[in-house]
């Protein structure tokens, strides 16, 4: 006869095995590809990750983690937030074991996908992590509830170890808000039947902000542009449109000489996605795109002795290409922001086949 505990027991045994194989399938493939690279699963930049693990590393991690989500559309308010955080962790707000290079801790109201946070659910996850602990046996949460919010908690103390802080961190914070939201919706309905129903109302009014009037992607807009009144692609450009103009005309420009494959050369920060769309809806033999001199080491893998009759390059016009002679065709008219203006170089070799 099996006690009830030792069921219990094996119910979270099983679901912990089940989480993992399900995780290990779904991410197999990724660190295979990474292990055949870096030799390990993991990429080998070391700016991700933090120079040392300690106490101080985690907990200034874990503060500045949290402060991505306090922004308020109140300046005053953020700045006194800030203040608050400084004096709080002193030398370790910028800490550089711990820090992305040149990143600087800040307290901001953000509708940009970028650097938006979560200060409603930040702050119901929270509540319910801490409820739940304080208060299990008022409300009889179960083992299971419990165990999830200890899931939860040591998985943030993993990743604040693990990863140096920046402001884009949030949008890596989804994981943690998804997981959470089953411990919230538990730690909720224990305060009464009608709060749920009052806080899905709360959350559906305050997203609104986010939903009509986000900075990359709005649907009401003053200047006409909402993603009803713009293209697909212009939406994909909106945060660099410079950027737009240079890509499409160096699309329109290979668009006939029907290039087998192209090599692009990017700045880190450019995108490389739109560029494919464009190149895909632009081209119709859609030629194959390699990226060339990568600073990083995935450029193990490129076949050294090929080199594309076209370069798309937004770092600097190219004439010469790990000793292959090129010569700049293209390049788009000069914008505001140098790292936008995009040049097109052709192989010396291609230039007299080409019916100009």
């Amino acid at each position: 006869i099996h006690s009830k505990g030792y069921r219990i027991r094996m119910k979270l045994m099983s679901a912990a095995v089940a989480i993992l194989v399900i995780a290990l399938l779904l991410n197999s493939s990724h660190w295979a590809r990474n292990w055949g690279l870096f030799g390990h699963p993991w990429p080998s930049d070391h700016r991700n990750y933090n120079a040392e693990v300690s106490v101080p590393i985690v907990w200034s991690n874990l503060v500045r983690h949290a402060a991505l989500h306090l922004g308020v559309p109140n300046d005053r308010i953020n700045t006194t937030t800030l203040d608050i955080i400084h004096s709080a962790l002193g030398d370790l707000a910028a800490i550089p074991e711990a820090t992305w290079p040149n990143q600087i801790l800040r307290v901001v109201f953000s509708k940009h996908e970028d650097y938006a946070g979560n200060f409603l659910h930040f702050w119901a996850l929270s509540t319910s992590l801490l409820g739940i602990v304080l208060f299990r046996r008022r409300f009889q949460f179960s083992t299971l509830v419990v165990c999830l919010v200890l899931a939860i908690v040591l998985g943030m103390i993993l990743y604040s170890s693990i990863l140096r802080w920046d402001l884009w961190a949030s949008r890596r914070h989804t994981t943690f808000f998804m997981l959470g939201a089953p411990i919230a919706a538990v730690f909720i309905s224990s305060l009464g039947a009608r709060m749920p129903g009052h806080f899905a109302k709360l959350c559906l009014i305050l997203s609104l902000p986010w939903i009509f009037f986000n900075e990359t992607r709005p649907i009401y807009s003053d200047n006409g542009q909402s993603i009803f009144s713009v293209g697909r692609i212009a939406v994909y450009f909106r945060p660099l449109p410079d950027l737009l103009q240079g890509y499409d005309g160096a699309v329109e420009y290979l668009e006939a000489y029907k290039p087998e494959e192209v090599g692009i050369k990017l700045d880190g920060h450019q995108y490389v996605y739109p560029l494919r769309v464009l190149v895909q809806q632009k081209l119709k033999n859609a030629p194959k795109l390699a990226h060339f001199e990568v600073g990083n080491a995935s450029a193990k893998l490129r076949d050294g002795s090929y080199y594309p009759p076209y370069l798309i390059s937004t770092i600097a016009p190219v004439e010469n290409l790990e000793g292959v002679p090129y010569t700049v065709v293209w390049e788009s008219p000069p914008v505001k922001d140098p790292a936008t203006q995009v040049f097109v170089s052709a192989r010396l070799d291609m230039v007299g086949n080409r019916q100009e």
